[in-house]
């Protein structure tokens, strides 16, 4: 990381407009993304440490990809700000998944689980 005054920038997530423009959008976004793959796509907030999770990184697909969730989504949490509307179509479209379904709510500038919703 570069430390600019007190702001500090992380060239993983910087463009270099210049090489951008010499080498065109998809060769600079693939060379970025080989350089910089650790740090894009695998590390992880501490926050999510307890967390399992399977990360995929798809190249220039000419093929529809499909990967089944169903037997490893325990549950989906839905932000503070999903309308009701899209709630009832995710909870539609997954629920042969038997999983769990909560959504976030602020209350006194704290987060907390909306248990009173029955999706």
């Amino acid at each position: 990381m570069i430390s600019v005054g007190e702001i500090i920038t992380d060239p993983a997530y910087m463009v270099n407009i210049d090489c951008l423009e010499d080498w065109g959008k998809s060769e600079y976004a693939f060379s970025h993304g080989q350089h910089y793959f650790e740090r894009l796509y695998f590390e992880k907030a501490k926050d999510w440490s307890g967390e399992r999770e399977h990360r995929w990184v798809v190249f220039d697909s000419e093929e529809e990809i499909y990967v089944s969730t169903k037997r490893c989504l325990v549950g989906i949490m839905f932000g503070a700000e999903v309308d009701q509307k899209s709630i009832n179509r995710i909870v539609e479209l997954t629920k042969s998944y038997t999983i769990f379904y909560r959504q976030l709510k602020w209350r006194n500038c704290t987060p907390w689980y909306d248990y009173a919703n029955n999706f």
